[in-house]
């Protein structure tokens, strides 16, 4: 470098970095068009629109834990890929040192950063990725990334991240996704920022219960790190009523004539409203006394909005294409729709609207063949051959409703006066091509039988959906076709695959015959020829074999390939015959984690086993033959075979109890499930009355060991003894036992997290443990427990993740862990059904012996006094005693002052006279 002058030498460094950010740009472009990436873009796609029905409060604020390498390792500098410098040396090296190539962090995605965590609870974060230099997001390229990794590419480093499972890949995907395509955007106003808005604030207060007639909806506010902070409820319009005479009347709220449209309620009696959700502030307002007094704050400067003649939820989308549910307002001339957000509030800004005065015809249909939430449809088609779109809804009623307020919108609107009506027989006998064919799903990565339609407009329906393939004259929108058998995958259902590629989206098909993706693909080639410019015929490619092919862009791991190859050894009946057994058959196993996170909890298709005390499982059934056992459930060491307990568990499942571990098999039928229930219990039975009457289960003592083989034995069988007492005196106290879900709010990152647990409720307490067996061994304590005599209150409820199946245990627990303020603590529980929900509140009050459950309205069930408690403290009442009592049941233990003693003050007490209106 010496010899070069300063000018050449900065020539070649630039076309050095040149050259390199051209390399590197290449190996961008090739990863993004991998099958992995594409499977991914896939999934993250569909989850979106997933999340339009279905909102995820997960991806208010993204956060959970992910594996992560060493950023700044060899492996993730873009250009040792690029110059092929790269040679896999730093992750060998690892490997031979015994060091882990990926550690487990704490992630939380913000506004401009996603920033990681060594622990939950850590003040300060470890590291960050700068979303503003993300340039894209594709499947790992990395060789040693787990299978469920994903890539943040920047101009020269991959930051690779590993989930758990593929559902949380997809979802952290996607939200980091979200993040980048947000940055730069601001927030909504928020309710009183200083500066910004000068709002007017009033009361409005009603007298006499009886219905507002006041319409609201919610709409989520997000600050200027687009996190939705609060639900802002929205006044639109007003309703009314016949007044008995063919008119019709003015609600209370219209009447009063000091509520405008887009006023804001932030309060309703002096509760503040501008912290809580939609659904949650309408809980407030209709369960507050009367007189009711609403809050409001107002906008003098905001838009001047027509009136709203009409708004709701319906699906809303293009004709031929999938139907989102939206919430639509139908003004003077226009038709908005707009986004759901979690806790049923909507977008702030409408996704798109519809200028009335552009469409032609506006048409009624009864589709027979749609979804019954989309069977009753109102189809807008323009005048300038831009795309129909569909407003449906599930009742005949709905639909003349929102016909009747279109037309009020745009009087000189061409309305259709025939109701259309779509028969799937009227469908198929028109269709150019009928057939059942498999479909990929880009979420659950499977296959699923769909009814197919080629029609002669050119689209290609499946159920409700379907897409376009050109039209007469115009561009082919089939942008390429595969024909592939695929002898390796997985399902032999979908041995025969299909793939068109379109202009908006890849659709996968399979069968299990040649001729039938032939039929297909030769048909819709000779419709598109109509199109302009003609495609080259499809049909002439033939079929491609590729074993490797896989459209969930998953490689299988060496376990599975192993599997595929021993199972393709032949196994005759004869030879199962000679296996000397008990029973044996197919079964589905479930795996286990260790340390939590490493292994895998899949179901495994095995063959078991069962001789005598031994059950073994095998890959395949030639295993067994040779008596080659994968792994072994030693019977001996058994607690109980029973039926499952564990409601995410399948259909059949058993669950095998021993003192380290909770076996899970799931046999193939209802048959096989109770003759595998039968046999194994058998085992058991058998064993346990071994263990306590042969004489053979402790060696005697010969004439050399004397008296102390005596003891030894005597020893032993009191052992044994004492152990299966152990276990039948546990179960004897047990009121009710199962596997929940606990909610755990963790007090320093705000994060939340579902646990699962095992549940046993005494008459004392209400403890839970990780494992079953924990609960007979006799040097494991619970991971905590509700004392019974510390329970305030059960009730139902209302967090939004456990929809009906949840319910809460508040105690006094005084400054432990977890307590609030008040020295209390709330447990949320999630079970299986609103029914075993109830059964478990029903339980826990009468173990409190001062606890009964009782109706709540809409809100479920609540716990109340019970009748011989509520007579205990009526007559402690007339006593004198009634003020410690209050001050002892509004407050928390404070010592014994709540019970009327001398003791303590009684708890801080909370106020028993409502704030004054004035109090916001």
């Amino acid at each position: 470098a010496g010899s070069i002058r300063p000018a050449r030498k900065r020539l070649c460094i630039a076309r050095c970095r040149r050259d390199r950010q051209l390399t590197t740009q290449g190996i961008m472009a090739a990863a993004a068009d991998t099958p992995k990436t594409q499977a991914l873009k896939e999934a993250m796609a569909a989850l979106e629109h997933q999340l339009e029905e279905r909102p995820d409060q997960w991806f208010d604020q993204p956060q959970g834990w992910l594996s992560k390498p060493d950023f700044k390792r060899a492996e993730q500098d873009l250009a040792s890929y690029a110059t092929g410098s790269y040679k896999g040396k730093s992750s060998m090296m690892a490997s031979m040192m015994g060091k882990k190539s990926f550690t487990k962090r704490f992630f939380v995605l913000e506004s401009s950063s996603l920033k990681y965590y060594r622990e939950m609870t850590s003040d300060t974060p470890a590291g960050a990725v700068r979303l503003e230099d993300v340039l894209e997001i594709t499947a790992s390229i990395v060789p040693d990334a787990d299978k469920y990794s994903f890539d943040l590419r920047t101009a020269d480093r991959i930051f690779t991240l590993s989930a758990e499972s593929n559902e949380m890949m997809v979802k952290w995907a996607l939200a980091v996704s979200q993040a980048i395509g947000n940055k730069g955007e601001g927030g909504t106003r928020a309710a009183g920022a200083s500066g910004e808005v000068n709002w007017q604030r009033f009361d409005q207060t009603f007298e006499v219960k009886q219905p507002l007639l006041l319409n609201v909806k919610g709409v989520a506010n997000r600050n200027d790190q687009r996190q939705v902070t609060n639900h802002w409820i929205v006044v639109t319009g007003f309703a009314r009523e016949d007044d008995g005479n063919g008119g019709q009347k003015m609600g209370p709220a219209e009447a009063s004539g000091a509520i405008k449209s887009m006023d804001i309620i932030v309060g309703c009696n002096g509760v503040d409203l501008t912290e809580l959700t939609f659904n949650e502030c309408m809980a407030v307002i209709r369960q507050a006394d009367w007189p009711k007094t609403l809050h409001f704050i107002r906008d003098p400067a905001g838009p001047d909005l027509k009136p709203c003649l009409k708004e709701g939820w319906a699906k809303f989308g293009v004709l031929g294409g999938a139907h989102r549910k939206r919430y639509i307002e139908v003004r003077e001339g226009e038709l908005s729709y707009t986004k759901p957000t979690p806790g049923g509030a909507i977008a702030a800004k409408p996704d798109g609207s519809v200028d009335l005065t552009t469409v032609g015809t506006m048409t009624r249909v009864e589709d027979c063949t749609a979804d019954p939430q989309e069977k009753f449809q109102l189809r807008f088609a323009y005048t300038d051959g831009t795309p129909t779109v569909v407003l449906a809804v599930p009742k005949a009623s709905d639909m003349e409703e929102w016909a009747l307020k279109v037309q009020e919108a745009h009087p000189d609107l061409t309305v259709v006066a025939e109701l259309e009506t779509i028969d799937q027989a009227d469908l198929e006998a028109n269709a150019l091509m009928v057939g059942d064919l498999g479909l990929f799903d880009a979420i659950s990565r499977t296959f699923k039988v769909h009814r197919f339609l080629l029609n002669p407009d050119f689209t290609l329906k499946y159920d409700s959906r379907g897409c376009s393939l050109g039209g007469a004259g115009k561009p082919c929108t089939i942008q390429g076709a595969r024909l592939l058998q695929c002898p390796g995958y997985a399902s032999k259902d979908a041995e025969f695959q299909m793939v068109l590629s379109t202009t908006t989206g890849t659709l996968i098909m399979s069968s299990t015959t040649q001729t039938d993706l032939e039929a297909w693909l030769g048909a819709i080639s000779d419709l598109v020829v109509a199109c302009d410019p003609a495609p080259a015929p499809f049909a002439a490619a033939g079929f491609e074999t590729d074993e490797s092919w896989n459209p969930a862009g998953e490689e299988e791991d060496d376990e599975t390939a192993m599997e595929k190859r021993l199972s393709q050894a032949a196994v005759t009946d004869s030879e199962l015959a000679n296996i000397d057994c008990d029973m044996l058959g197919w079964m589905h196993k479930k795996g286990e984690q260790s340390l939590g996170f490493l292994g895998s909890t899949n179901y495994r298709n095995r063959f078991f086993v069962l001789k005598e005390s031994n059950l073994h499982y095998y890959k395949t059934s030639s295993q067994a033959i040779a008596d080659a056992p994968t792994g072994t459930i030693n019977l001996e060491e058994a607690i109980e075979v029973r039926p499952s307990k564990d409601p995410a568990t399948p259909e059949y499942a058993l669950d095998i109890l021993t003192p380290m571990r909770v076996y899970v098999v799931v046999p193939s039928s209802a048959a096989a499930h109770e003759s595998w229930l039968s046999k194994l219990s058998e085992a058991l039975d058998n064993f346990a009355e071994n263990d306590v009457t042969a004489s053979s289960a402790v060696p005697k003592a010969t004439a050399e060991e004397g008296a102390g083989g005596a003891a030894a034995e005597e020893e032993a069988s009191a052992a044994v003894q004492v152990d299966t007492g152990r276990r039948e005196k546990i179960k004897a106290t047990i009121l009710m036992d199962g596997v929940l879900q606990k909610k755990t709010d963790n007090r320093v990152t705000g994060a939340v997290t579902w646990k699962r647990r095992y549940f046993a409720l005494t008459s004392s307490q209400l403890a839970y443990y990780e494992e079953e067996t924990h609960m007979y061994l006799e040097d494991s304590d619970p991971l905590g427990a509700i004392s019974m005599h510390q329970v305030t209150e059960v009730k139902t409820s209302p967090d939004p993740k456990c929809a009906g199946n949840g319910f809460e245990v508040t105690a006094t627990i005084g400054t432990s862990s977890g307590a609030n303020a008040e020295g209390t603590r709330c447990y949320v529980l999630e079970t299986a059904s609103p029914e075993e929900s109830k059964d478990w509140m029903e339980k826990i009050c009468s173990a409190t012996g001062r606890l009964k459950l009782s109706e709540d309205g809409e809100e479920g069930f609540k716990s109340v006094l019970s009748d011989q408690m509520d007579t205990k403290r009526m007559a402690h009442m007339a006593q004198g005693g009634m003020n410690m009592y209050k001050a002892g049941a509004v407050g928390g233990r404070g010592g014994r002052g709540g019970r009327g003693g001398r003791g303590g003050r009684g708890g801080r007490g909370r106020p028993s006279v409502k704030p004054s209106s004035g109090g916001l």
